[in-house]
């Protein structure tokens, strides 16, 4: 079932038929180099369960997201239920395959998920954290008007917070 459709987007619930592009993803170490490092295939079917059993527990988590003109897995798009700095927070995140960079996929992707939440999710506020090296992701989150808000540490890692209100998101 799709959740969410852009121009040149298409983002749906992950399903076990999406493992190996998933893999493929999560294996790849340039993509993964701000996340934990590439993973194995053990990892990966650990990554794709994890996602799954959260869109039971919250409705939302990462989303395969595909290319509506050829159905190509790019990546995956999202917003997660993530412990930060001892409370839970929505977190977008996003993920692309280094086919589909410099494309404008994260930018059309984030900004869908931000209307998602803001629409059918009914949320407040979204954050993002971003490594301080990582700054095409940095970038991207500027671009779609989220608001540095600050340091944290995240998966043993020194870690910015970028946020958004509802009330400030404007298309």
């Amino acid at each position: 079932m799709d959740i969410i459709q852009t121009n040149r987007l298409v983002f749906r619930e992950f399903a076990q038929a999406d493992l190996e592009p998933l893999f493929l993803l999560l294996s790849d170490p340039t993509v993964m180099k701000y996340c934990s490092g590439p993973m194995d295939l053990t990892g990966a079917t650990k990554w794709l369960n994890a996602a799954m059993a959260c869109y039971k527990q919250y409705g939302y988590d990462y989303w395969a997201v595909y290319e509506k003109n050829t159905g190509d897995f790019i990546g995956q798009i999202g917003i997660l239920n993530q412990q930060i700095a001892g409370k839970y927070e929505d977190c977008l995140a996003f993920m692309i395959g280094q086919k589909y960079w410099n494309k404008g996929y994260a930018t059309e992707g984030a900004l869908a998920c931000i209307d998602y939440a803001f629409g059918p999710l009914k949320l407040d506020r979204l954050i993002a954290t971003v490594e301080p090296e990582n700054l095409p992701s940095i970038r991207v989150l500027k671009k779609i008007g989220m608001k540095f808000d600050g340091e944290t540490t995240y998966a043993d890692k020194k870690a910015y917070v970028y946020s958004i209100q509802k009330g400030e998101f404007r298309e």
